[in-house]
């Protein structure tokens, strides 16, 4: 159920670091901070308004790249059979350069240090050449964010997507990503900070409930209970139709049921029939299927004398 079972865990108030495991949480300040001390949201500034041609222009086309790759359940970081979402042909021309096309072959094989350095070059090829898209430039540094990320080097991708934050065609997405890299690096409290960001500067946006369900999760994984039960439920009434709402449903579940300290089985049911009677076409189904009977025959079984 997609939950860090090394024991029954305390409330907020009385939860200790999980030295004994080596977890990267045992850090004082990320303790403090999950104790309420550091306060949040973080709050970003406001986004400019966009003139009317260019909010006409960003309702036609939402994003200059293609999503239809991007897996159901969000972004392809997350599953990894959809590793690179990234169309064949840059937005603003008709016919991507060879490189390109070589670059992205080379990212699609995990090949990326050598895909990295064909993009490199191609963004230098433009230089000398003294061709001037902006769009295409920026898209190009927007994919060799992506391919630093996806190599690992997040503090390298985190620079380069934070770069472009005030691109109109790329802030939003890049704000999500620079968030995803920062979580990937361990950095729990700058995550959580910086997914708080991407809701803050864009509520309505396309990368706003999946950065509000990964806050959930890092609450979770951090085992501060009392803090991911308050943010799954509120995810769960904020975006009842997001493609996380059932990972959300079954992390709430599993914290009252798996958690000794939580456990409250008639909830743990409640969220698990929910799940069963309106996702019936979640991955989810039979595990929770097969986990409510489980407790239904174990302890909620009529004794007979």
């Amino acid at each position: 159920l997609q939950m860090r079972r090394r024991g029954a865990g305390a409330s907020l108030g009385t939860v200790a670091p999980d030295t004994a495991y080596g977890s990267p949480y045992s850090d004082p300040l990320i303790w403090e901070m999950l104790n309420g001390q550091l306060g949040f949201p973080a709050k970003n500034p406001e986004p400019e308004l966009l003139s009317d041609t260019e909010e006409a222009e960003r309702r036609r086309n939402p994003l200059p790249f293609s999503l239809t790759y991007v897996f159901p359940k969000g972004s392809y970081l997350l599953n990894p059979t959809h590793r690179l979402p990234l169309p064949d042909t840059p937005p603003g021309i008709d016919t991507a350069p060879p490189a390109y096309h070589q670059a992205l072959a080379l990212a699609r094989r995990n090949l990326y240090k050598q895909a990295l350095e064909v993009l490199e070059g191609l963004i230098e090829d433009m230089k000398a050449k003294k061709i001037h898209m902006s769009i295409v430039e920026t898209f190009y540094q927007f994919v060799n964010a992506h391919l630093q990320l996806a190599s690992g080097n997040y503090e390298d991708a985190i620079k380069r997507f934070k770069s472009m934050y005030d691109d109109k065609f790329f802030g939003r997405g890049s704000r999500f990503y620079a968030a995803y890299a920062t979580e990937l690096s361990g950095d729990t409290l700058a995550a959580i900070s910086a997914y708080q960001g991407v809701i803050s500067y864009n509520p309505e946006g396309y990368f706003t409930p999946e950065a509000a369900y990964r806050i959930g999760r890092l609450f979770l994984n951090a085992r501060a209970f009392d803090r991911a039960i308050e943010e799954f439920a509120d995810y769960m009434r904020t975006y009842p139709k997001s493609p996380f709402i059932d990972d959300a449903l079954v992390d709430l579940a599993g914290i009252y049921d798996h958690i000794y300290s939580y456990q409250d089985f008639d909830e743990a049911l409640k969220l698990y029939d929910s799940l069963i009677t309106d996702y019936g076409e979640s991955p989810y189904l039979d595990t929770v299927a097969a986990r409510k009977n489980f407790i239904q025959q174990n302890y909620f079984a009529k004794t007979e004398f």
